[in-house]
């Protein structure tokens, strides 16, 4: 069984951001979210849709297998949006045809 942080740390390394980054994306101090990745703390339902949806991956997905209690797992939505508004917009502009 993985621990939810040492996993969220990974996702976050591998997408090539920095803690302060993330913690920014999802609304939440630089400290609370090293707390989170060094298993101090567990992320809130929301937190966890969000890093969700950073991540490209359900949350049911990011925490299976995990620490994180199954309390809080059932109580996870089935699927998280991927795509802020901005990131929205850009990949429409990019998949319309060039005039």
């Amino acid at each position: 069984m993985d621990a939810l942080g040492e996993r969220i740390a990974r996702l976050r390394q591998a997408a090539g951001m920095t803690q302060q980054q993330l913690a920014d994306r999802i609304a939440i101090s630089r400290v609370a979210l090293s707390h989170i990745e060094a298993g101090m703390s567990w992320p809130s339902e929301r937190t966890v849709v969000l890093l969700a949806g950073i991540f490209k991956v359900e949350p049911p997905e990011l925490v299976a297998s995990t620490t994180y209690p199954a309390e809080k797992a059932e109580r996870l939505p089935t699927v998280a949006c991927r795509y802020t508004e901005a990131e929205l917009q850009a990949r429409l502009r990019e998949a319309s045809p060039k005039r």
